[in-house]
Parts: structure tokens; C-alpha cells; sequence
């Protein structure tokens, strides 16, 4: 671009600065507010600024280009400042005043030092950092501007001072990497930066008068809404008016209008009574006694009771009872009414009232009972029912000194048949279910599911003493297993062999809260489910000691992970020489007052309780704090650590990165650790798995594949996640020499891992005969007291 063509540029930047200061002006005459006319000031700014840019070449005797950019850099500050104003920003006249004076004077001086220091031509790399800095505060105000208002010109606005403050900062580079110059000395890069420039202003004027035009808009809609709110309140008032005048009438009229001459007995009814009760219209006058023929007699007491406190006492008249319609339907009716004439002596003279027909609304409301108290899968009583009868039956009990009963009930298979089948034959297996239940209890006991497949059955009054009521539910729950002995037959010839685990407790005065009630039983269930050798217990107090001795170590699991009360001890792995080539990290719990605990009596439970990635990460702190352990890491053979990790833990968000933090705060080489995961806990998400296990053996470290064989592992885990070692279970290595099976299992996992390139470590070697079997069918390391016990020390070999 010529220097001819970058000043019709700057004449036509300086015309478009104008107009749109002029369009502005005029279109917002009359509203005059000060943020458009700070932006039409920052405008006449700009272009005042590019006309003495375009002509800086011709004025050489004034100094029209410092007078150029400091009206760009004040007309930018005005952007800024009118888009403060929209923020709610109060900042007056003068103080403004001052702050644009002094910024123009920082500015001035910064291009003249430039100019003196670096030469003149990097005077534009000064503008270029001034205009950027100002044009990204113009993106941070429209930013919040579109953040509170959430008007969407805001955000669009924001956008033009972010690109434009890009723009300006490529200029800044343009003019110092590459000398470009001054805007009216032309050239490429200044022509497209000033046309980009020129697009972004032009962008910005029609966004920022959009912008507006969506301002007034919603500021028109709250006028338009409080005038609106405003008749309305009118309206309400001459309508609460009118209410109060008629409320008396109101409170009376309904469908069908009564009106008794209480002296003769006489009652005169409008169309809609004699509808609603099926009468013919023209029959619109009856007794007293015609109105007591219609209503049903098991309402009529309570009827004639409200009425005579309505007559005598003057108290309000409002109740629902049922009435009998001419065909015999029985239906439901609202019926309210009010004394509107006594004597002089305070005797009732005339009464007048409405019936509604509520029949529909009663059905809608035992429906929702329905809905509230059955379950609506098997229509037995649900959750809500029982839990009210069982309420009854603690009151019943302690009144009559009696003994009631609750049975718990839980499939033991249920899960499988819902992932085998699907759900729909899992919902037809608990129908079947509930019936099987309900064949076998009395007629008076209630059969209640209370979720999934969870059942209970209440058994109220069944004896005198705990014994007899012992021996009813004894009786009741063989029946109920005698029941289940035949498979379920579902849909399709699908046939069920279910197995229930049931609980059972006897209560009456000595056990009377519900909560303690379905707490013991459900206790007992899973007692019963955890004993594979029985279906169904009783509740006694040795349960509840083991459920508040778990709740305990719950709490002490908790305790001795935050203050680090596991050590650990050391086993050695040894290769084909015997030679120690690894020690797996053993956990123990210093208990402070059981003592040591072994693995095997916490682990599982933190596991069946949520715990074990809070223990593991204790576990983990004592390896890598171990300064003994890696010190005689440094001073012998490389050999490296294996750590038993829970699937659960290894899954845990960021187990691997905190892992890697944690060694590299403690200055542990990560390399030298290898984990180990149980396989009789496996894996749920492979494919989160294998992500894992990749990004630690990036860091070097190596995967075990503990007590293989014993548990839910399949051949995919082995081909889908990067296993190094395979562990053969101690109870395989046990029976060598003795079992032809055991020698048969211990050939196919060798076989196996070869096959794989995988190693094998053999654990439980106890005698030199089974190393020497192992060691002559191939296996490539061992483990066991043959060589070493677990110890706190280490036993280098």
C-alpha cells in the first residue's frame, strides 16, 4: 500500500468516525443518554485523530502525529468509559477530566522518550501497546457488561475489543520486529492492520447500536410491564371490593342450591341439585325427610349432627359425606351451608346451602393413596402402608401385652436374573414372587415390598410369650421356603430357582420403636446372607454387638489412616538363583489396642465399607516414607517394591498423578515400584483401567496380577490391560507333589504366561520339594517362608 492509499484510508477511517458520531447524536437526541455520548465523543476523537494522521506528512511544522494518536488513545478511553457508565460506574466529569489529562501526559511522554531513546521509528510501537492495554480493558468491561446484563450485542461487543486489541498488539510487533513504520508511510502489513482496524470499528458502531436499541427495548418492556402490574393492582382492588360484598353468597352457592323452611320442614332445591342427585327437574320441592332418604345410612348420624350444631350452636356448616341418586349410585358430596334467618328469640327460621358432586375428586384421591401406600409394580402395601401397620401393631401389642412379628425378606439371585433376562422378567419375577409369599401366610398378615427385591411381612399378635410368637414365625417362613422350592415361571418358559435370606424379630413392649424394629431385621437378613449354611435368623443381641463392633471399626479404619497407624513388613522375591529380586510390601495395623491386626481381618471390611482407598493411600505413605527401605535400595542390587493396590483405589480419581507426586516429593525412583491387584475384586472399567496402568508404566512401573486363578478375572484382562507378572495363588503351590489337579492348574498358568510373555511369581513356596517342582516345570520366581518370612527388616538374599 502507497502513502497515497494510507492517507485515503485514514480520510475514509475519519469520515466513518463522523458519521457515526453524527448518527448517534441524532438518533438518541431526545433520550441524551451519557453513554452514547461518551461513545459519540470517543468517535469525533477517532476521527480528529486519523485526519491528522492522514495529513501528518503535509503539517510538518505542527505536531500532528503526536496530536493524531493521542486523540486515537483518548477516544479509546471514552469506549472504555461509556461502557463503564453501562456497568452502573459513577465517576464525575472532573475526576475523569483529570484521569484522561494524566494519561495523555503519560503517553506523550512515553512516545517521546521512546522517539529520544530508540529513534522515532519505534514512536507507533508506544500507540500500538497504549491502544492494546486500552482495548483489552474495553474486553474485560464489555466481558462483565455481558455477564450482569446478559444481553448477547455485549458479548459480541466484548469480542471486537478483544480482536482489535490482538490487532493492535500485532501492529506493536510488526513496527519492532519488522520496522514497518508509520500508518500514513503505507506499505503492506500497515494497510491490512489499519483495514482490520477499520472493519472492527465499523463492526463495533453497528454492534454498540444494536446494543442500545436492545437496552431501550428492555427498559420499554419493564415500563411497559409496571404499567400492566399497575391496572392489574387496580383491577384487584375493585375486584377485592366487589369479592368482599359478595364473600357471603359466595360462601354458600355451589352446584347444587338447598333452601330449608326449618319451621315447616319444607326444602327447595335449583336444577342442578335434582341433577345431581338423578331427581326429575320439576320435583324441586321436598321434605326434611325426603333429604334423609338420600343420604347413605352410614353418613346420616354425622349429617344430623352438623346440622343441629349449624341450628343451635351457629357454628359453620361444611362436611362430606355420601349421598344415594335416584338410579342407586352412591356418590360423593360437599355440602356446606349457613343459618341466614332466626327469630326474634334466636330460633333458627331458614337455612340455605350447596352440594358439589366430589365423586370424581374422591376416585383421584384414592387413587393417589393407592400411589402413596401400594407398590405399584406387584400392588402389594408398600414402604409407607406397612411401616403405618407396624406403627398399630407396636400400640396393639404393648396395650394387650402380646408379641408381633416382622419378617425381612432379600433374593440372593435377583441381580442375575435382572442382567441375564433383563429388567422386564426381573419386575415379572418379583410379581410371582409376592404372590408366592402371600400363598403362604395367614390371611391376616401383610406382605409389603419395600424396594427392589426387598420384602417384608408383619405378623401382629401372634402370641402371648416371645416362645409362642417364636414358633409362629418359625411356622410362617418354613411355609414360605416350602413355597420357593419350585422354580419361578416367568415369561417365555424362563424358569427361576430363587434363594431367599430372611430375618426375622419378635417385638412388643421390650423392643417398641419401628426403627429399632426394621434395623434388627434387616441385621438378621444379612446375618443369614453372609451364612451360606443357613436361609433365615432370628435377631438377637450378639447381631447387634457385630453391627455396632463394625461401626466401631469403620471409625477406627478412619482414625488409623489419618494418623498412619499401619506399618509394614517385607517378603522377599527371589528368582531361579535364589537371588532376592523383589520384596512385596505387606500392610499391617498397629491397632492401640487390639494390637496387630492382619490384612486379612480389615482389608475386606474397608473394602465393603468405602474405605480401602483412604487406607491405601496410608499404606502408600509409609512404603515411600520408609527412609531405611530405599536407602538400602541405593546401597545393594536394584531390587524393587510391590504394593498391593485395590481396583477400587486404582480406579479413584487421580490415583496415578498423586502416586507420581508422591514419589517425586519423597525423591523415590517410581520405577522400582510394581503393583499388585487382586483378582477376586477386579476391574469395572477396563478401558479407565488400562488408561491408568498405561500412564504409570510410562513412569516405569510394573503390574502384577495377584492370586490368579481364584477369582472373576476372564483371559480379556489379561489381553486388555499391560500385566508384566502373573501370581500364581498359594493354594495352587500348596498341593503340589500331593495333587495331580493342583501340578495340572500350575502347568496351565505357566503355559498361560508364556504364551503371553508374561513372568510368573509363585506364591506360598513353604518346603524345598515344591521350589524344585516349580523350578523344573520353568516358573521364574518364588515366594514364601522357604525363603523368608515377612519381616520389617529387610532379608537381602
Amino acid at each position: 500500500m502507497q502513502s497515497n492509499q494510507a492517507q485515503s484510508l485514514l480520510i475514509f477511517f475519519s469520515l466513518f468516525s463522523f458519521a457515526s458520531a453524527a448518527l448517534l447524536g441524532m438518533y438518541h437526541q431526545k433520550e441524551q443518554r451519557s453513554y452514547v455520548m461518551y461513545w459519540v465523543i470517543a468517535s469525533v476523537l477517532i476521527g480528529i485523530g486519523a485526519i491528522f494522521g492522514a495529513y501528518t506528512p503535509k503539517m510538518p511544522d505542527i505536531p500532528s502525529y503526536e496530536i493524531s494518536v493521542t486523540c486515537a488513545v483518548l477516544g479509546s478511553l471514552f469506549f472504555n468509559h461509556s461502557i463503564s457508565t453501562l456497568l452502573g460506574k459513577k465517576i464525575s466529569l472532573g475526576h475523569f477530566g483529570v484521569y484522561i489529562i494524566g494519561l495523555a501526559l503519560v503517553f506523550l511522554l512515553c512516545l517521546y522518550e521512546i522517539g529520544d531513546y530508540a529513534g522515532t521509528q519505534y514512536k507507533p510501537a508506544v500507540v500500538a501497546a497504549f491502544m492494546a492495554t486500552i482495548s483489552f480493558i474495553g474486553f474485560r468491561l464489555s466481558l462483565k457488561y455481558f455477564r450482569e446484563s446478559k444481553f448477547t450485542l455485549a458479548s459480541a461487543l466484548s469480542i471486537t475489543f478483544l480482536i482489535t486489541a490482538l490487532v493492535w498488539a500485532v501492529r506493536m510487533i510488526a513496527v519492532t520486529n519488522y520496522q514497518v513504520g508509520f500508518a500514513y508511510e503505507g506499505g503492506t502489513i500497515n494497510g491490512v492492520i489499519f483495514i482490520a482496524l477499520l472493519i472492527l470499528s465499523i463492526l463495533r458502531f453497528l454492534i454498540f447500536g444494536g446494543l442500545i436499541m436492545e437496552i431501550l427495548e428492555r427498559k420499554r418492556g419493564l415500563i411497559t410491564q409496571e404499567f400492566n402490574q399497575l391496572k392489574l393492582d387496580v383491577a384487584n382492588q375493585k375486584i377485592a371490593k366487589s369479592e368482599q360484598q359478595l364473600r357471603h353468597v359466595l360462601n354458600i352457592t355451589g352446584d347444587g342450591i338447598w333452601d330449608w323452611n326449618v319451621s315447616t320442614g319444607e326444602v327447595k332445591h335449583n336444577d342442578r341439585w335434582m341433577s345431581i342427585l338423578g331427581e326429575k327437574p320439576n320435583d324441586m320441592i321436598f321434605t326434611n325427610k325426603d333429604f334423609k332418604i338420600h343420604i347413605h345410612p352410614d353418613d346420616l348420624a354425622m349429617v344430623l349432627n352438623h346440622l343441629e350444631s349449624a341450628l343451635i350452636n351457629d357454628v359453620p356448616y361444611h362436611l362430606q359425606y355420601r349421598m344415594i341418586r335416584a338410579d342407586n349410585e352412591v356418590i360423593w358430596v360437599q355440602d356446606r351451608g349457613q343459618v341466614v334467618e332466626r327469630s326474634s328469640g334466636g330460633d333458627p327460621l331458614r337455612m340455605i346451602g350447596a352440594i358439589s358432586d366430589i365423586s370424581s375428586r374422591k376416585r383421584d384421591q384414592d387413587q393417589i393413596k393407592d400411589l402413596a401406600f401400594f407398590d405399584q409394580l406387584t400392588n402389594l402395601p408398600n414402604r409407607n402402608y406397612i411401616k403405618d401397620r407396624i406403627f398399630r401393631a407396636i400400640q396393639e401389642s404393648i396395650r394387650n401385652k402380646t408379641y408381633s412379628g416382622l419378617i425381612y425378606l432379600d433374593l440372593d439371585n435377583f441381580k442375575n436374573i435382572n442382567d441375564r433376562y433383563g429388567h422386564y422378567v426381573g419386575d415379572v419375577l418379583l410379581m410371582e414372587f409376592g404372590k408366592r409369599i402371600q400363598h403362604a401366610v395367614r390371611p391376616k398378615d401383610i406382605v409389603a415390598r419395600i424396594g427392589g427385591d426387598e420384602f417384608l411381612v408383619l405378623l401382629e399378635q401372634v402370641g402371648s410369650s416371645k416362645s409362642n410368637a417364636t414358633q409362629m414365625l418359625e411356622q410362617i417362613i418354613a411355609r414360605i421356603e416350602a413355597n420357593l422350592i419350585e422354580p419361578l415361571q416367568l415369561n417365555d418358559g424362563i424358569q427361576a430357582a430363587i434363594k431367599v435370606s430372611s430375618g426375622l424379630v419378635i417385638f412388643g413392649e421390650e423392643v417398641a420403636k419401628f426403627d429399632d424394629i426394621l434395623k434388627f431385621a434387616d441385621l438378621a437378613m444379612y446375618s443369614a446372607k453372609k451364612d451360606s449354611g443357613v436361609s433365615h435368623r432370628f435377631f438377637d443381641e450378639n447381631m447387634q454387638a457385630e453391627f455396632n463392633q463394625s461401626i466401631n471399626l469403620v471409625d477406627e479404619l478412619n482414625e488409623a489412616s489419618e494418623l498412619d497407624q499401619f506399618y509394614m513388613e517385607y517378603q522377599p522375591i527371589v528368582d531361579r538363583n535364589q537371588e532376592c529380586i523383589a520384596f512385596e510390601a505387606l500392610a499391617r495395623w498397629n491397632h492401640p489396642t487390639r494390637g496387630v491386626v492382619m490384612p486379612d481381618d480389615f482389608i475386606p471390611f474397608a473394602k465393603d465399607n468405602g474405605l480401602i482407598v483412604k487406607v491405601g493411600q496410608s499404606i502408600f505413605r509409609q512404603v515411600v516414607n520408609n527412609h531405611e527401605l530405599w536407602s538400602a535400595a541405593e546401597s545393594s542390587r536394584n531390587f524393587s517394591i510391590m504394593i498391593n493396590v485395590s481396583a477400587y483405589q486404582l480406579l479413584s480419581p487421580g490415583f496415578a498423578d498423586q502416586l507420581i507426586n508422591l514419589c517425586e516429593i519423597h525423591h523415590i525412583p517410581i520405577a522400582r515400584l510394581s503393583l499388585e491387584l487382586t483378582e477376586n475384586v477386579f476391574v469395572s472399567d477396563v478401558r479407565l483401567a488400562g488408561e491408568v496402568m498405561a500412564q504409570l508404566q510410562n513412569h516405569g512401573v510394573q503390574f502384577a496380577l495377584d492370586d490368579f486363578g481364584t477369582g472373576y478375572a476372564s483371559l480379556k484382562y489379561l489381553a486388555d490391560l499391560p500385566f508384566q507378572y502373573l501370581k500364581i495363588d498359594k493354594q495352587f503351590v500348596s498341593g503340589l507333589g500331593d495333587l495331580k489337579a493342583n501340578e495340572v492348574i500350575v502347568d496351565a498358568i505357566l503355559d498361560l504366561a508364556k504364551g503371553l510373555n508374561m513372568k510368573v511369581i509363585a506364591e506360598g513356596v513353604e518346603t524345598q520339594e515344591q521350589f524344585e517342582i516349580l523350578h523344573a516345570k520353568g516358573c521364574g520366581y518364588f515366594q514364601g517362608w522357604y525363603f523368608g518370612r515377612p519381616s520389617q527388616t529387610l532379608q537381602l538374599l
